[in-house]
């Protein structure tokens, strides 16, 4: 599991070996979990040999997906499957979850460059599947293998344009509605957040100056207690 993190994920599976590999994960060692703290790109995944890959919420970190991908497959066997997941911006522009574009994120893909990625890198893809469950906006799942194409196969072309006034579009009914949040939130006398994440700094970059009108936020972690932002 790339970006592995707690191993939430991997230990829904069952497997003899079960390897997580990131450089800032909280998963501990243990009899039938080996961790790899490090960045992927300075792992020799052929020592491990991966019969399944699971890469979940982690493409997006990564500088140089092209490199990553093309990395994965010249590592791996043809027999392995890789899993990935990752925002799907398509959805996320429906739904106007602007507030969900992060700063730790490198890239946002749609279902048309994700192809068009792994096509380049030399994979082929078996499944898409969007998940429109998670939080910030939805998300695309996909499944692909090493290729053996010896045709060039079709691409699905990328409409940059209708891409551009779509978003173009949505942000401005986003900025719409933060507008009018911020007037709400500036007409009351008493105005109290609920959850403290990390992102919400995020929240407030959009309603702007009436972020400063929250006397304070609540939230049910007493270890953020007198913390600030």
């Amino acid at each position: 599991d790339i970006g592995g993190n707690d191993a939430s994920l991997i230990n829904q599976f069952e497997a003899k070996q079960k390897v997580v590999i990131d450089p800032g994960g909280s998963c501990r060692q243990e009899d039938n979990i080996s961790v790899i703290n490090g960045l992927v790109e300075d792992v020799d995944l052929a020592k491990l040999d991966p019969a399944v890959v699971l890469c979940s919420h982690t493409l997006e970190h990564i500088k140089s997906p092209a490199n990553f991908i093309r990395q994965l497959l010249e590592q791996c066997k043809h027999e392995t499957r890789f899993f990935f997941e990752v925002p799907c911006v398509q959805k996320q522009i429906e739904g106007c979850r602007f507030d969900a574009f992060f700063h730790q994120h490198y890239h946002y893909f749609q279902p048309a460059t994700l192809k068009r990625l792994l096509h380049d890198a030399g994979a082929k893809i078996i499944e898409f599947q969007y998940n429109e469950y998670p939080t910030c906006g939805g998300s695309v799942m996909f499944c692909f293998k090493k290729s053996v194409r010896t045709v060039t196969e079709d691409v699905i072309p990328l409409q940059r344009e209708a891409f551009v006034a779509n978003f173009q579009a949505q942000y401005a009914r986003f900025r719409h509605m933060n507008k009018r949040i911020a007037h709400w939130i500036e007409s009351r006398k008493k105005v109290y957040g609920y959850g403290g994440s990390l992102l919400l700094p995020v929240i407030f970059y959009h309603i702007g100056e009436a972020s400063k009108s929250i006397i304070c936020v609540l939230d049910d972690d007493a270890g953020k207690a007198g913390l600030t932002y």
